[in-house]
């Protein structure tokens, strides 16, 4: 188990998606950071059995926190929220999922992560087309 460090770029999104897809099989952790630490954030011998994501959180406090998230608690909350759309009368898989969040938050990959595991259609919206609507038509 290796961790890997995979940075943030709101302008190169596509790539960023590329890399977590590419390092998904592997059974690695990925670190999903805005910056390039010098240095591995964690010991990798510290790290849970099984490959996830780290997320650097800062909270309030402005000091970094880091937060685990194994494959498999992303898969069963995904999971979770695909069951409850399916009580709902909605099937997953027909989603069309818009997201402007970045995804080194949980609250950016877990749209992301959703709609890879359901096969639904994703869009990541940058904050340009954000502040111009109409050009989401090409999407």
């Amino acid at each position: 188990m290796t961790l890997i460090n995979v940075y943030w770029d709101p302008n190169a999104a596509d790539k960023f998606i590329e890399k977590i897809e590419s390092e998904l099989e592997k059974d690695n952790w990925l670190n999903l950071s805005i910056s390039k630490p010098e240095n591995k954030i964690i010991k990798e011998d510290l790290l849970p059995l099984g490959p996830g994501i780290i997320l650097e959180s800062g909270g309030s406090s402005g000091q970094i926190n880091l937060c685990l998230h194994s494959f498999e608690n992303l898969n069963m909350s995904a999971i979770a929220t695909a069951e409850w759309l399916d009580r709902n009368s909605i099937d997953p898989k027909l989603s069309i999922i818009f997201n402007p969040l970045p995804m080194n938050h949980i609250s950016g990959l877990m749209p992301w992560w959703r709609s890879m595991l359901w096969g639904a259609k994703y869009i990541g919206i940058t904050p340009s087309e954000m502040k111009n609507p109409n050009g989401l038509e090409k999407n």
